[in-house]
């Protein structure tokens, strides 16, 4: 009988080894290396290959079972019996029973592929035999550590820069150097005539038949010469004018500037409520407005700037139309998406330090308005949550440490990966729930967050024991008792700790409350937990003994029975009956 091998498209064997198909025994170590095996785990055996004395490739079988061998781009082979292996995607025609394959192998191992038929399996390549080894002439090179490539990203954390950097760089710098706007300004002669002019301006207007105008110079000096100082005033008021006029122009010229060209504009900006910029005042030493750069870089961390005398300006009635302009410049800069410029406009010029934030996290530019919230408004809490807007994670888990808000602290150390921290996080929040005496709170972060559930019911007994949120506590501490054996017995050493406190006749504890009213909130946490386990019987029996000890001097536990009793219909409408009773019995006690 002739055995061959049958080509099939699926392997119905397990995976034995594989071929490396090269006659180079160096090519068959560089592949070894590559694959990163050890040559202790594995055993090697030459193959012939169809010419007399030459090798076709060599074969690689791992020496335990138990370990999985990678073939990369190399063919595999498959084990049909314990000594008989074949080429993948092959089998054996005809079939062959177990019997007969230990009959024809006579317990020798051997391949068989279609290149070069069966072959025995003799003895493994022994390596010490052909590489040598010169440790003195060895020279081992270590490369440097690689840089570590994820292959998956769990999250992204933004690192943001300081505040007064952000602040500072919040515009960008600007290459005029401060300029005076070409236009004819006010010389020194000019403002001391204006100055007087506002001076005499401030008296009573001339009587009638006194001229035009609303200068007045003592009665005295008019009664002189009328006629002279008459023309004399009107020169003088038509001067004022002049000059009252190219005052006003500089405004106008900064209205147009700013509803057509408002980056350039804000340069020459007033800042309205700033320190030394005083509205409505006539005072000769407040000088004239004038236009030239207060901000030569338009950022929200300058101050203004400038020469001469501009730093303080009379604005007069002027400085109300000059702040809904830039109101209007503000909601215009908004609306062309350039929310920096709006925000400069809001913090420097109108000196609203919560709408440039609020327009900054608008235009979703977090740094900058977290910035602003923290060194403007002192807001750590809007400084933080823009921060974890902007994936600045790192910053805003600082501010919630800062604000002892652990439990948000906690939360992000999570999302950037960074577990340890986040415990440290929890443990602190709990830590601080139990300085508040917020047990339940404490118990809650133990027992979902840490993974700590004896210490959160720690927390829950301490709670029951002290009375802080007492009923609240010990219901939480019976429904997280899972075995019901186990749940029974803490139930009757509570009713048995509040008897023996009654049996003492201690009827008020340290902390002012009876052991009846502890008894009270003990069948509140029973019953709690009997509307949704079935299997408590001991507990039901104990919470029957005490509405039967209670309900006559307090007949509304008598609805507490159903609880008992979720399926019966009859004691529903027996506990309804006994209650009208009671009502009535009371009402004829009252009426006498």
């Amino acid at each position: 009988m002739q055995v061959t091998l049958k080509p099939t498209p699926n392997n119905r064997y397990s995976v034995a080894g594989f071929i490396i198909k090269s006659a180079q025994m160096q090519d068959w170590l560089v592949e070894l290396q590559k694959m990163e095996f050890s040559l202790s785990d594995i055993d090697v055996y030459a193959l012939p290959g169809t010419v007399a004395n030459k090798v076709w490739a060599c074969l690689v079988i791992p020496k335990s079972t138990e370990n999985t061998i990678g073939a990369g781009r190399h063919q595999r082979v498959l084990r049909v019996h314990r000594h008989l292996l074949i080429a993948e995607y092959s089998e054996l025609w005809p079939q062959l029973a177990t019997e007969e394959l230990d009959e024809l192998l006579k317990g020798k191992t051997s391949l068989m592929h279609p290149e070069i038929g069966l072959f025995e399996l003799e003895n493994p390549i022994d390596w010490l035999q052909f590489i040598h080894l010169n440790e003195a002439d060895a020279h081992i090179t270590i490369p440097e550590d690689s840089e570590f490539i994820p292959h998956k990203i769990n999250a992204y954390v933004l690192e943001a820069p300081q505040p007064d950097k952000v602040l500072e760089d919040l515009m960008g710098p600007n290459n005029n150097k401060g300029e005076k706007l070409q236009d004819r300004p006010l010389n020194l002669l000019e403002k001391i005539r204006l100055g007087m002019y506002e001076l005499f301006s401030r008296k009573e207007k001339r009587t009638e038949g006194g001229g035009k105008g609303t200068i007045q110079l003592p009665a005295w000096l008019q009664n002189i010469m009328p006629d002279f100082i008459n023309k004399f005033f009107d020169k003088m008021e038509a001067d004022h004018e002049d000059l009252l006029e190219r005052n006003k122009k500089e405004l106008d010229k900064l209205m147009e500037m700013l509803k057509n060209d408002p980056a350039n504009a804000l340069k020459y900006a007033i800042p309205l409520d700033e320190s030394g910029l005083q509205r409505g005042s006539d005072d000769l030493h407040n000088g004239l407005f004038r236009l030239f750069e207060l901000f030569p870089s338009l950022n929200l961390n300058a101050g203004a700037g400038g020469n001469g005398s501009g730093r303080s300006i009379n604005l007069g009635a002027e400085f109300y139309r000059l702040r809904e302009q830039y109101e209007q410049t503000a909601k215009n800069l908004i609306a062309a998406g350039d929310y920096k410029k709006a925000a400069f406009v809001y913090l420097k010029l109108l000196k609203d330090a919560k709408r440039a934030a609020q327009t900054l996290e608008n235009g979703k530019e977090y740094a900058e308005a977290a910035s602003v919230y923290l060194k403007y408004l002192k807001d750590k809490r809007k400084a933080a949550e823009c921060y974890e807007k902007g994936k600045m994670l790192l910053q805003a888990t600082e501010l919630y440490v800062e604000m002892k808000d652990y439990m948000k602290a906690a939360e992000l150390y999570k999302q950037m990966g960074k577990y340890d921290s986040a415990n440290g996080c929890y443990e602190s929040a709990a830590d601080r729930y139990k300085h508040q005496k917020d047990y339940f709170s404490a118990a809650s972060i133990y027992h979902d967050y840490l993974n700590l559930p004896e210490q959160g019911q720690g927390c829950l007994w301490h709670g029951w024991q002290h009375l802080h949120a007492p009923t609240k506590c010990l219901t939480k501490y019976f429904e997280n008792i899972i075995e019901n054996e186990v749940l029974e017995r803490e139930v009757r050493n509570c009713h048995s700790e509040l008897d023996d406190s009654e049996a003492k006749a201690e009827k008020q504890s340290t902390t002012g409350v009876s052991a009846e009213q502890r008894k009270d909130w003990l069948l509140q946490a029973m019953l709690h937990v009997l509307k949704k386990r079935d299997k408590l019987s001991a507990t039901r029996d104990l919470a029957y003994k005490i509405i039967a000890d209670k309900i006559i001097k307090h007949p509304e536990l008598s609805e507490q029975l159903t609880v008992l009793d979720q399926q019966n219909t009859e004691l529903k409408r027996d506990t309804m009956r006994y209650r009208l009773n009671v009502n009535e019995e009371n009402k004829r006690r009252r009426n006498g």
